[in-house]
């Protein structure tokens, strides 16, 4: 069988598993990761100003090199990006890290200007992002073809691991026979190196952001974000797209405040939008848990970037572990273009708002929507980017 075409993209798949009713606590023993801070009933919050610089620096290469081939960045095929440049990410210092695919002398001059400073650190490495994110793409595009099911049951986990230059897939079976497979059947790539699957993803479902909202049924969930439908203006929230499906009447503690007018479970987006019964008396805010201001710009931060979780159990913050993340769910549901995360989260934390602190500005950004947890490694948490939400769920940020 031969490579799959290009098609989609974005970073770490693993098996998803539909919530119970019932809440419990995440597991979260014999984790390598980093948990910058825990359950929390305070109103502390990670702050990532130390950052924001680098972050600026990594959008302006971004930028610059999607206006290079529009079409290709608006299809996630990176043809844009050059073949010498391996990606970037913000380091344990909050300075942006540029990977370098040949001589890093010959091309640091390349990146400085297009930042326009030389606040950057240069690594060489073996892989460009364009040859990573195209792999990312093949392999999202044969888990979406049903007729290679034979080979792909076998890894529903992979990710573009930026810091470490490579493509991870996570396999079911590690055998010798079945890595043989895969480079026959699937893809055989210098770009990829096999671990162990480490298990799956867990949804969490359990009017501020992060407050809880629930169903008829008492199935718990979170709200993250007030918006504003784009063909008619008509207010509402986002929310957990597998836990309010299309015309689910909504409560919060008890009282019938609106009814999901948009739900959407594919692509890359798990999220809902409610649409609000009696407009202002069902209200919504920007005012994070109520207390602080969340901003209705959104942001894309890069890899090593501290983020917070609100949501209905939890108060949370952690660092962005990966921007380009697939996802195959117990029903067959393939998710692409996640992003993975270290914050702490449980059972009705789906749909609540991830956001970035920057404390210089005093802003929160809108960064994007939870949707659960690895199953065998609890730390390793999913969320929906922003945009891409607004977009697939056709509203806007007010």
């Amino acid at each position: 069988m031969k490579n799959v075409i290009i098609c989609s993209a974005f970073i770490s798949a693993l098996f998803l598993s539909s919530c119970s009713d019932n809440l419990r606590e995440d597991n979260l023993e014999n984790s390598s990761t980093n948990i910058i801070s825990m359950k929390s009933t305070s109103n502390s919050e990670a702050d990532s100003d130390f950052q924001y610089k680098a972050n600026l620096n990594l959008e302006k290469i971004n930028n610059h090199f999607s206006s290079l081939n529009p079409i290709s960045a608006k299809s996630n095929n990176f043809d844009g990006y050059p073949d010498y440049y391996g990606g970037g990410f913000i380091n344990d210092s909050g300075r942006l890290t540029v990977l370098i695919k040949g001589s890093v002398n010959r091309y640091k001059k390349n990146i400085t200007d297009i930042i326009g400073n030389n606040e950057v650190d240069f690594l060489s490495c073996k892989n460009s992002y364009k040859e990573l994110n195209n792999t990312m793409n093949e392999l999202n595009n044969y888990k979406y073809n049903l007729n290679n099911e034979n080979y792909s049951k076998n890894f529903k986990a992979f990710y573009l691991s930026d810091i470490e230059n490579i493509v991870v897939v996570e396999l079911e079976d590690m055998s010798e026979l079945k890595q043989k497979e895969f480079k026959k059947y699937v893809r055989n790539s210098n770009s990829i190196i096999f671990k162990n699957s480490t298990g799956g993803l867990k949804f969490q479902e359990l009017i501020n952001p992060g407050d809880n909202v629930e169903k008829s049924n008492n199935k718990l969930g979170s709200m993250a974000f007030q918006v504003k439908r784009n063909s008619d203006g008509a207010i509402g929230f986002v929310s957990s797209g597998h836990v309010f499906s299309s015309n689910d009447d909504v409560y919060r503690n008890g009282t019938y405040v609106g009814r999901t007018s948009v739900s959407v479970v594919s692509g890359s987006v798990d999220a809902s939008f409610i649409l609000l019964h009696n407009y202002p008396t069902n209200n919504t805010t920007n005012l994070i848990g109520g207390v602080n201001n969340l901003s209705t710009s959104t942001s894309l931060p890069g890899v090593g970037t501290v983020v917070n979780l609100r949501g209905a159990m939890n108060q949370s913050s952690g660092k962005i572990l990966s921007t380009n993340a697939s996802n195959t769910a117990s029903n067959g549901q393939f998710l692409t273009n996640l992003t993975t995360a270290s914050y702490l989260s449980s059972d009705g934390d789906s749909g609540g708002i991830i956001y970035s602190y920057v404390s210089s500005t005093n802003t929160r950004y809108t960064v994007g929507v939870h949707l659960g947890q690895d199953l065998a490694n609890g730390n390793i948490k999913y969320f929906s980017k922003a945009p891409n939400v607004l977009s697939a769920l056709g509203v806007s940020r007010y």
